[in-house]
């Protein structure tokens, strides 16, 4: 702010208001002539049509019994006219790939090779190389609406309940049902806003063939055509005053909560593999004893020992340097296990003299129960934990888990 900048100083006729906001005249003229304008000038949007999203909600609500009141709905969202990047020097040619984006066998070892699925996994999947002419291009990127094929639509069900217990309690709960839609394109664009952390049920296969960027994206882009189980979740929470002698009147609480899985609440598993042309680590960049030296699991295109990546390769994908790849769909055939932790508490409010007391005690996990909400489902050597990130003895270890059974007391005065 300019601290002269006042009625008298005589370098503005309005002065500094003291609002706090910075107004032009108080921060004087900008140092940027890009200031305000696009920060990406190369990027040339297309966006042919608004977005907007189709909701449809269907709900009921009756009192079963007096107090007690029981609802359910069901709800879809689906996404329409959403954009995308797309970049136009870019063509399935590039990465040695026809139209449709399957590789083209007279570029094999040259824009595209197989590779191993590490163990536990069989088989092999391609790896698709851009020509290094064209692989740092990006003028002209276009911000374009996807193209009409493009789908993406959430479900979900769900059951609650409310009611007025005898004696003053209540009780409150639900249970709900959804899909397991937190789809990524090829592994990991997760297209995660479709109404719900889980996200919408995708299909990008028809649009990334009309942008034909990148055939890699390819791998898993229809979320239909794998496994796309529901998951489910339920909550009951419950408050009861009662009354003991000697003690008077008191209030018990619980929480039951179960989950579907993991710290998200989804429990999908996105396990990965990265290869490197780069590295030196025989971990990351060769068919090594570890990920690959299991009884029978090395057949070609594996071989111990040698390089992943042929040494004629110069990018992997769009990089230099390597790339990681999803194993398995997203949300689909691997979830953390199912949890749930019941908490309970008592309380008593009382007082002497004219200070109030209130007093409670917290039981949090009851259960003591120890899901593991986190693992290591990626063999990335990249990886935060290192090179070892990959090493099979580390391969689905967990690592966190439930806290454990915690008793807690607290108390509050007023006066």
């Amino acid at each position: 702010m300019n601290a002269a900048g006042d009625a008298c100083s005589g370098m503005n006729p309005y002065g500094s208001n003291l609002d706090g906001v910075a107004q032009n005249w108080e921060i004087g003229q900008r140092s940027s002539d890009t200031f305000g304008s696009i920060t990406d000038p190369t990027r040339t949007p297309d966006i042919t049509a608004r977005e907007y999203n189709r909701i449809w909600t269907v709900g009921i609500q009756q009192e079963v019994f007096p107090g007690i009141s029981l609802s359910g709905e069901y709800r879809q969202r689906s996404f329409h006219n959403t954009w995308w990047d797309d970049n136009p020097n870019w063509e399935f040619s590039h990465f040695g790939a026809d139209a449709m984006g399957n590789p083209l066998p007279e570029f094999a070892g040259i824009r595209h090779f197989e590779v191993a699925r590490p163990y536990p996994y069989v088989g092999h999947f391609t790896a698709f190389s851009v020509d290094p002419s064209v692989r740092t291009n990006q003028v002209g990127f276009t911000d374009r609406t996807r193209g009409p094929g493009f789908t993406n639509v959430y479900r979900g069900f769900e059951l609650s309940l409310q009611g007025r217990l005898p004696g003053g309690g209540t009780l409150f709960g639900g249970w709900s049902m959804e899909d397991t839609g937190r789809t990524s394109i090829y592994g990991y664009d997760t297209n995660s806003g479709a109404g719900s952390r889980y996200g919408g049920e995708v299909n990008a296969c028809s649009d990334i063939i009309e942008r034909g960027d990148e055939p890699h994206q390819l791998r898993f882009c229809d979320a239909s055509s794998y496994p796309r189980p529901f998951r489910n979740e339920f909550k009951l929470s419950g408050t009861q005053p009662f009354s003991m002698p000697l003690v008077g009147d008191m209030q018990m609480g619980f929480s039951l909560q179960a989950y579907p899985g993991g710290l998200g609440d989804w429990g999908g598993l996105q396990e990965g593999f990265s290869i490197s042309r780069t590295s030196s680590n025989h971990k990351y960049n060769s068919y090594s004893e570890e990920l690959f030296g299991q009884p029978g699991h090395c057949v070609a295109p594996c071989v111990l020992g040698q390089r992943i990546v042929p040494d004629n390769i110069t990018t992997v994908e769009r990089s230099t340097s390597g790339a990681w790849y999803p194993m398995v769909p997203l949300s689909s055939v691997k979830f953390l296990p199912y949890w749930t932790q019941l908490d309970v508490n008592i309380q008593k409010v009382f007082n002497i003299g004219s200070w109030r007391y209130d007093t409670r005690f917290s039981f949090y996990n009851v259960l003591n129960n120890g899901p593991v909400l986190e693992h290591t489902g990626s063999r990335n050597a990249s990886g935060s934990t290192g090179a070892d990130y990959q090493a099979l003895s580390a391969w689905e270890r967990g690592n966190r888990m439930l806290e454990g059974r915690v008793i807690q007391f607290a108390v509050t005065m007023r006066f």
